[in-house]
């Protein structure tokens, strides 16, 4: 029997088949190798990503979508003492940050370009002035780059002096707008995370203190001018950013002391990136 010669051309056609085959074959696999790898990049990058929790405000509170939790909005002389750099979350756009030491469920700050506000837990109770425990004042001004303090009272009995004219002082019409504008930043040995703010009016007429929180404005005498004949406003005086920007005084030269900015700015404005900085030591 003879032995059966193959078509030459058939079997070179048969070997370029199987050789290309074999070769989509590894073009695949390299293919969805390289789709793997790029997967666990996306799922790597997306993981790295911060995730800020949605604040809405409904009916004039604020909530928390992840947690349900609801905050209001303290009143405007209230500041935050610190908060930390990573921001907690975005309320119409803004960051909102966990003040320093101090639980998000129950506190928050937000920082808009300078203008500082807090939140608290609708449960909470916030501190009225006469509850605030004060240990410490300081005279600042607001300045084009930093929060200046201009002089420091933490003599206790001139500060329960300043504090006692606040709740029980003699009112005063005098006109709103004043010569020079200062915040007085109250500390509190109690509430440590919060200050509590009072401008301080010098107008040709007299002194006088404003409380934007209940809208009192009490006459001065002059303790807080001694200490601010006594000071010495140099730069050593402006404290450098380390954890969380200092609060913006609440009023400058030459302002109206009565005015004020809401907690939420336009959110139309371009939205401004975490800051950073640290309180007034």
């Amino acid at each position: 029997m003879s032995k059966r010669i193959p078509d030459k051309k058939l079997l070179e056609a048969r070997k370029a088949a199987a050789k290309q085959q074999k070769k989509q074959k590894r073009s695949i696999i390299l293919l969805i190798s390289a789709l793997c790898v790029l997967a666990v990049l996306a799922v790597t990058i997306l993981s790295s990503l911060p995730h800020y929790v949605k604040i809405e405000a409904v009916d004039g509170k604020y909530v928390d979508t992840e947690t349900g939790i609801t905050y209001l909005a303290a009143p405007q002389n209230y500041e935050p003492v610190s908060y930390t750099q990573k921001a907690y979350g975005k309320l119409d756009g803004n960051y909102v940050y966990p003040i320093t030491g101090m639980n998000t469920s129950d506190w928050l700050a937000e920082d808009y370009y300078g203008i500082l506000a807090v939140y608290y837990n609708e449960k909470l109770t916030l501190p009225a002035l006469e509850d605030f425990s004060p240990v410490r004042i300081q005279v600042c001004r607001d300045q084009a780059s930093a929060v200046v303090r201009v002089a420091d009272i933490s003599d206790r009995d001139d500060v329960l002096h300043i504090v006692d004219a606040l709740l029980c002082g003699e009112e005063t019409e005098q006109a709103d707008s004043g010569t020079v504008v200062y915040t007085l930043r109250i500390s509190s040995s109690q509430y440590t995370w919060l200050y509590y703010n009072v401008a301080y009016v010098v107008t040709p007429e007299g002194s006088y203190y404003y409380d934007r929180g209940t809208g009192r404005r009490v006459k001065a005498d002059g303790l807080v001018d001694s200490y601010l004949n006594g000071s010495d406003t140099e730069a050593d005086n402006t404290d450098s950013p380390d954890d969380s920007r200092p609060p913006a005084a609440d009023s400058s030269a030459n302002s109206d002391p009565a005015a004020g900015s809401s907690a939420n700015s336009d959110p139309a404005a371009t939205e401004p990136a975490p800051p950073s900085g640290k309180e007034l030591e």
